[in-house]
Order: structure tokens, then C-alpha cells, then sequence
């Protein structure tokens, strides 16, 4: 949100305020409709990703490389890497590559803001674009995420989904000619319901996606029925051609001992840790790499294609989606340097694969390189005490959770989508644990998502209804019969928005908002400092140089005005 704007949006603020308008507030029935037709879309676009990936991998990694990735039998996919007969490794080396320059032709010449993992666009059209996205991205998203992942690119479908489903969402808003505030949240319905349908997770799909939004702990409340609603009609639709069953198959283990909660402690840790790393090495390639390399953008997926297919003969478990070797995990047929490869394979092939422009998600690494981390630890710890009676599956489960919620802020969603996807309903208590100490440990400003906000009053989606709470709580009241000689002239005044800078002589530099007690004199509620515009809380510290924007009461304006400038020289 530009600064300059605050006041221009004050006005219309107050202007619709004077007017007795009040916010849009869609009626259920228009949602059921809103939620069934971007339902049956997303379902179907999620098919149609599903589709995409399978058939060029088929045609590619299989049928050119010779090389078979795991696949989970849930989604007709077989357990165990197989090398065919036709297997080189130059070629094995070269399809990743050639994927990434198809995908990166595809995208830069036709929807540039299809490129990377997908969720941050569909996060930043909510925040800062009015949930307006264009109607090709969903169709160029698809197809360049299908040959990113179909030719062993590392990445995850819920990136893809989720702008397919809420491009559409923002398309139907269009052409419906819905208010912004309802196109707003049918983008995150579409999100939800695209995400809910591939990974048969529809609860968690819908809360992950009104989640994702912050960074700190708070919810898109006002998206979560239409999101629900959403993702119930889209994972019907998904779950009438592909089946009902999750999508790993577990052992249905339950918590049942107390002192196993020091290694979910533990593991807690260990995710909190590589969450880090995988953050810091995603964007660190993307800014320190790939956006020096004086070629083309077009070009840059190949080049990041090619180390992944590096990273590949050194490390197979790191190509391609992934799922199919945490399920291996879960029948514990992987050893300890397995692993170990994996997680750091995961990460750097990720890096290589997304950071380059390629198209795809970062959920899904996430949840790979979260089970391998478990894996690790798991294994080792099974082996040290074999009296403990672990199970290995449990904490590939709980790392999964665990990685993904302390790296992308998202702990509740997180812990519900896992539940889903490996009806582990009994390990909620070391799910709970684990996940909430990496989202403790990881900093709030390390995230895998870089267009999320500190909060909703952060939102510049939501900023004309905080000035209009603002208003509703400093505007006068309106003259009535009982009013006397003796009420202030100040309250049948008018309310000032104030630009100015604090000087560094004021006294009000260093000093906390709680502190300055200005409640009486207005109510501030924009900081420009250097690039960045602050919604300010009452722990907010002005310093000098800083430019606000303050809404003072009636006859207030002045004396804050000095109070900002400080005494004159």
C-alpha cells in the first residue's frame, strides 16, 4: 500500500462512512453457489495437474530416461526405484533440464507471474492486487508445472493448485462483477479447494490456505465457510475419479507413551533447524544465483533443471515429487544415510528446481524433507534405545507436520492436512508438540512465504475497514436534543488526517505509542520508515525521521503537529 494513498483512502473512508454504507456481506446461498461452481472447477483442475505430471513423466523420465520414481499405490503409483533396461545416465541427467526450458519458455512468454511456487502470487493478489490475477495464469501454471515435475523437476503440486484454483476464483469474480471484498475471498476459496482436493485433505486444505496469509498467529476468518465449502465440493469431485483413501498408508499407531515426547522435543529442534536452512538456501539461490547468471529468465530454469538432475545421480530420492519414499519410509526400508541424503538432496534440488523460475510448490519438499528429517531421527533413536519400542512411521509423520508449520507459519493447518493425508489421527499430541516448537524457534521473519503479512491489520486488503474502525471509534457524535452550552465546540467538529515527520528535538522520539498516550488528541495509524510502511501497535517506537499519518480530533491538530516537530530552534 503506497503512503501517500492513506489519506486519499481516509477520505473515501469516511466518505462511505457519512453514507451509512457498510461492508459487503455476501449471503450464505451466493457463497453456496460461489462455492460449488469454483469447487467443481478446482476438482477438476486438480485432476487435470495430476494427469499433466503423470503423462509427462511417463513420456519423459520413464520413457526417454529409463528411470522410475517411487510412486505412492494410492495414486496408481508402484514402491521401489527401478532403472530400465533404456537407463542413461546423461539422459537421466538432460530431462530435467529440458523440462525446465520448456517450462521457462512456456511461462516468461506468457504469464511471467506464473513462475516459482505459486502460493506466494495467489498470497500477494489477496494482499496488495484486490485478488485480481490474470485468467491465463491458471492455464499456463498447469501446463509448465506439469513438465517442471513431470521431467523430475523438485517441487510440489500445491503451489500449481493453488493458482489454478483461485485464478479461476478471481475469473468467475470478473465475470460475475462481484464486490473486491467478495473477489478477495473467492481466490482463497479456490486456493482451498484446489489444495483440499489433490492431497484428500479438505479440512486442512481450507484452514492452510487462510493461514498462509500471516505470519503471525491469525486466521482469514471471514474466508474460512467459503473455503470449506470449497474444498467439500472439490475433493468430491477429486475423490469420485481417483478414490477416498489417503494418501499414505500408515500403520495407525497411537501416542501411548509420555517419556517418547523428549525426542518429538527433539525433533522439534532438528525441523526448526533445517526449516531454516531450507528458507535461507531457497531465496539465498534465487537472489546470489540465478538472478545474477547474465542469461535470459527464459533460460534459467535449464541451467537450475540441470543441477537437479546432478543432485539426482547422487541422491534419487530428491527428484520429482518425493511421496513414494516417504511411504518406503513409513515400511522401514530406508537406513539412516538414506535419509540423510534425502533431506539435503530435497532442499538443494528444490532450490535448484523452483528458485530458477521453474513451476511448482514448496509444500510438498517440505513435507518430504520434514519425513526424511524424521526419518533420521526416528531410525537413530530406535536403534539407541531399543527398548523405547519407536516406530520410525511416527516420526516421519510428525516431521512432516512439524517442517512445513515452523517454516511457513501455518501450525494449525499444517497438523490438520498431515492427519488427513496419513489418517494419523492418533499422534496428535506429538504432532501438537513437535510443530509448535519449530514454529517457536523458527524467526517470525524466516518463512517460506515472503508475501505474508505481520497480521491482518498489516493487510493492505484490510486497511480501509481499520480506518473505518479508527473513525467509527474518534468521530464525534451526532448532535442530539440534549446536547448543551456546556458540550465542546471540538465535538461538532470535523476529524484532520495528518502527514508529518517527527523531528529528531521531539519528545516523543524514543518513546513507546503506549507511552505517549494519545488517545485524547487522535489516533495514529500509518509509520513510513525508509521503504517500509508500519500499521503501528502501542509497543511501536517512533524515531526520528519517520513520517505518519495521524487522524486528530476536532481542534487537536495543531498541538500535535508541535508535539511531532518538537520545540523550535
Amino acid at each position: 500500500m503506497p503512503f501517500a494513498s492513506v489519506s486519499a483512502r481516509f477520505e473515501g473512508v469516511r466518505a462511505r462512512l457519512s453514507g451509512r454504507a457498510e461492508p459487503d456481506q455476501p449471503a450464505l446461498g451466493r457463497w453456496i453457489l460461489f462455492s460449488l461452481t469454483i469447487g467443481i472447477v478446482a476438482g477438476l483442475g486438480a485432476l487435470l495437474l495430476q494427469w499433466g505430471i503423470d503423462s509427462v513423466n511417463r513420456l519423459t523420465l520413464v520413457g526417454i530416461a529409463g528411470f522410475s520414481a517411487p510412486g505412492l499405490p494410492t495414486e496408481r503409483g508402484t514402491l521401489g526405484q527401478t532403472y530400465l533396461p533404456s537407463y542413461r545416465w546423461w539422459i537421466f541427467l538432460l530431462v530435467p533440464s529440458l523440462g525446465g526450458l520448456v517450462s521457462g519458455w512456456i511461462v516468461y512468454t506468457w504469464a511471467p507471474e506464473a513462475e516459482g511456487h505459486g502460493t506466494d502470487a495467489m498470497i500477494r493478489a489477496f494482499h496488495r492486487e484486490g485478488g485480481y490475477i490474470r485468467a491465463r495464469v491458471p492455464i499456463v501454471k498447469i501446463v509448465a508445472s506439469a513438465v517442471t515435475l513431470g521431467t523430475g523437476g523438485s517441487g510440489g503440486r500445491e503451489g500449481p493448485i493453488a493458482q489454478i484454483g483461485s485464478g479461476f476464483g478471481a475469473w468467475l469474480a470478473t465475470a460475475l462483477r462481484v464486490s473486491e471484498y467478495e473477489r478477495r475471498i473467492m481466490v482463497l476459496a479456490g486456493a482451498a479447494g484446489g489444495i483440499g482436493a489433490i492431497f484428500r485433505a479438505p479440512l486442512g486444505g481450507a484452514l492452510i490456505v487462510c493461514e498462509l496469509l500471516y505470519r503471525n498467529m491469525e486466521l482469514e476468518h471471514e474466508a474460512v465457510i467459503p473455503a470449506l465449502l470449497t474444498s467439500v465440493v472439490a475433493y468430491t469431485v477429486y475423490g469420485h475419479f481417483t478414490g477416498w483413501v489417503p494418501m499414505f498408508k500408515t500403520s495407525g499407531f497411537t501416542y501411548s507413551h509420555p517419556r517418547n515426547l523428549l525426542i518429538y522435543l527433539l525433533l522439534g529442534v532438528v525441523v526448526a533447524a533445517l526449516g531454516w536452512c531450507y528458507v535461507r538456501v531457497f531465496y539465498g539461490m534465487r537472489d546470489h544465483v540465478f538472478a545474477r547468471l547474465p542469461i535470459p529468465r527464459h533460460f534459467r530454469p535449464a541451467v537450475g533443471g540441470l543441477l537437479t538432475g546432478l543432485v539426482g545421480l547422487v541422491a534419487p530420492q530428491a527428484i520429482s515429487l518425493g511421496y513414494g519414499w516417504l511411504q518406503i519410509g513409513m515400511l522401514d526400508k530406508l537406513t539412516l544415510a538414506d535419509y540423510l541424503k534425502g533431506g539435503v538432496g530435497k532442499i538443494l534440488a528444490t532450490a535448484f528446481t523452483i528458485s530458477s523460475g521453474g513451476s511448482g510448490g514448496v509444500f510438498g519438499p517440505a513435507v518430504v524433507i520434514g519425513g526424511f528429517a524424521g526419518g533420521a531421527v526416528g531410525t537413530y533413536f530406535s536403534h539407541e534405545l531399543p527398548d523405547w519400542n519407536l516406530h520410525i512411521e511416527d516420526f516421519i509423520l510428525v516431521g512432516m507436520a512439524a517442517f512445513f508449520g515452523g517454516a511457513a507459519k501455518a501450525p494449525i493447518g499444517a497438523i490438520l492436512m498431515i492427519s488427513e493425508m496419513t489418517a494419523g489421527y492418533g499422534l496428535l499430541v506429538p504432532l501438537m508438540l513437535s510443530t509448535a516448537v519449530a514454529v517457536v524457534l523458527v524467526p517470525t521473519r524466516v518463512s517460506l512465504y515472503e508475501e505474508q503479512v505481520d497480521g491482518s491489520v498489516s493487510s493492505p486488503a484490510h486497511f480501509d475497514r481499520y480506518l473505518t474502525q479508527v473513525l467509527k471509534v474518534l468521530r464525534p457524535p451526532a448532535p442530539s436534543a440534549e446536547a448543551t452550552p456546556d458540550t465542546p465546540t471540538a465535538s461538532r467538529g470535523e476529524l484532520t488526517v495528518l502527514e508529518a515527520e517527527v523531528s529528531s528535538a521531539s519528545p516523543v522520539v524514543g518513546k513507546r505509542l503506549l507511552d505517549l498516550r494519545l488517545e485524547d488528541a487522535g489516533r495514529l495509524v500509518a509509520i513510513r520508515r525508509g521503504p517500509a510502511t508500519i500499521v503501528p501497535t502501542g509497543q511501536t517506537t517512533l524515531v526520528a525521521g519517520d513520517r505518519v499519518v495521524l487522524i486528530a480530533r476536532p481542534g487537536r491538530a495543531e498541538a500535535v503537529l508541535a508535539l511531532l516537530r518538537g520545540p523550535a530552534e
